[in-house]
């Protein structure tokens, strides 16, 4: 499973940097005062198979999505300028089985910021975290009784 990650930090698509985090098996984006961590595991306890992080957009760069699709990816472990990064993940499944991918992106201000959220979904545990937002927002979602009628309807069929 692949996924490709082009963020335009800033709005702009140049002064990017991405690259590999070996200590935590994950790429990092970063301009300034903005960093995008990424990351995932599968329900077999795997996280990021391989990676790449490459130009794009000048110089007849289209992409590390292009590196991709031979199914491997080169592991360049670092790219400045309009840049962009692709990720893989490796599940071994059975015919007529069901496997798990959790991918996130922690963003922050600075690299140990983006790093503690990683640490923070790594401990907690996705699913926990996502069960934890479901009963948030059912619970933000149903403190006021709104009457949903008086909205007018969009078509004749609805």
């Amino acid at each position: 499973m692949f996924f490709s990650n082009d963020f335009h930090i800033y709005g702009e698509d140049t002064g990017d940097t991405a690259m590999f985090e070996p200590t935590l098996n994950s790429i990092v984006h970063c301009k300034r005062k903005r960093y995008f961590l990424v990351e995932g595991v599968t329900d077999q306890d795997r996280g990021i198979y391989q990676y790449a992080t490459g130009q794009k957009e000048s110089f007849g760069k289209e992409g590390t999505w292009r590196d991709a699709e031979d199914g491997e990816l080169q592991g360049n472990p670092i790219a400045q300028g309009s840049v962009d990064s692709t990720v893989s993940f490796k599940l071994e499944m059975e015919p007529d089985s069901e496997n798990t991918l959790y991918y996130w992106i922690a963003c922050g201000e600075n690299l140990e910021e983006v790093k503690n959220i990683d640490s923070i979904v790594r401990k907690t545990g996705v699913e926990q975290l996502l069960l934890e937002t479901e009963n948030y927002w059912s619970a933000w979602s149903n403190t006021k009784n709104l009457d949903l009628t008086i909205l007018p309807r969009l078509c004749e069929v609805c």
